[in-house]
């Protein structure tokens, strides 16, 4: 636990140094659901359709937060040998790796929290029981985390991997958001989609597919114990 609070202060430094993508992670889901919004605003006429428009805002900042900030910048780390470098230093890849994940979460918080207070005030539906669904989803994504690091297994190079993931994760948000998601199952495969029903679930605006909620979010959970188990500290595509 010492290991992974003061890899935490270290990493979580580096980060904070990392304006530009900081601030794309934060302030692009904003700034996207503001220039959206606002054309559209007098078609939303109930506080449940404009929650469910904030929630699809919570799942891309969390999918585009945990994607880069996690999986593909393990790749970052890994290719650069800082992941072995740690390993050296503490003899074990969980405590950096867990530091990873910590800080990108907090990432994620303060982004979630910013987005609510902005867009929910303009919405004019910020509540406390949005306060509260709120809290039980950021509550409910901290296990999920892990999950990302399955990002750092894709065989490429950490650049073209940024490149990738970045255009990907924008695609996924417009299926998510601007098709009727009916790909026979498939849908759930999105995680922006998942992260959505889950938001809508917690708020009680869908309660028909619990079933896949649950079983999804068990296999999240699976995917994050071995990701952290097996993932390999040396550089797939560069010597280190």
């Amino acid at each position: 636990m010492r290991e992974t609070k003061a890899f935490f202060i270290y990493y979580s430094k580096i980060v904070s140094k990392d304006k530009i993508t900081l601030f794309w992670s934060i302030l692009f889901p904003l700034a996207l659901g503001l220039l959206s919004y606002l054309p559209q605003q007098e078609s939303f006429n109930t506080i449940n359709e404009k929650s469910a428009y904030l929630y699809i805002f919570w799942a891309f900042t969390t999918v585009i937060i945990f994607i880069n900030g996690i999986g593909a910048q393990t790749s970052v780390i890994r290719q650069q040998g800082l992941l072995r470098t740690f390993f050296s230093i503490s003899g074990k890849k969980y405590p950096f790796l867990l530091s990873i994940i910590f800080s990108q979460v907090l990432v994620a918080f303060f982004a979630i929290v910013i987005s609510t207070i902005t867009l929910g005030s303009i919405m004019g539906i910020i509540s406390l029981t949005l306060l509260l669904n709120m809290i039980i989803y950021l509550a409910l994504i901290i296990p999920l985390a892990p999950a990302f690091l399955i990002i750092a297994y894709i065989p490429v190079r950490a650049e073209s991997l940024m490149t990738i993931v970045n255009i990907l994760t924008i695609a996924l948000f417009f299926i998510a958001s601007n098709t009727s998601n009916n790909f026979g199952g498939l849908e759930w495969i999105n995680p922006i989609y998942y992260f959505r029903e889950l938001s809508l679930y917690i708020s009680n605006i869908v309660n028909n597919t619990s079933l896949f909620i649950y079983l999804i979010y068990l296999l999240y959970l699976a995917i994050g114990v071995f990701c952290l188990f097996k993932l390999d500290i040396n550089s797939k595509t560069q010597r280190t």
